[in-house]
């Protein structure tokens, strides 16, 4: 009998991508909320664009939630192209 087949989540694969590396949000998380608006995305598009929960987003926003790096970049990148990820998250460091 063959092994079962083990599907990975969504959190999984992104620690992975990751390495692990976390980001924390930049005052806590209005920077994010500032640039999205400035974006002109609500909360859900946001989260559409880069593959998330719209409560993720605002989890970030509210709280300045912990990301993993991939996501991190990946909302620097949705936000556009005048957001660098420094801008948006504290990142450590010696990291880039």
């Amino acid at each position: 009998m063959p092994p079962k087949k083990r599907y990975k989540s969504q959190r999984w694969i992104r620690y992975r991508e990751s390495g692990g590396i976390t980001y924390a949000a930049r005052d806590d998380g209005r920077s994010l909320a500032t640039a999205r608006r400035a974006a002109g995305l609500s909360q859900e598009a946001l989260a559409a664009k880069v593959g998330c929960n719209k409560s993720h987003i605002g989890h970030i926003e509210l709280d300045g939630g912990r990301v993993y790096r991939s996501l991190a970049e990946s909302i620097a990148a949705a936000l556009g192209d005048g957001v660098t990820l420094a801008d948006l998250f504290d990142v450590p460091d010696g990291v880039e």
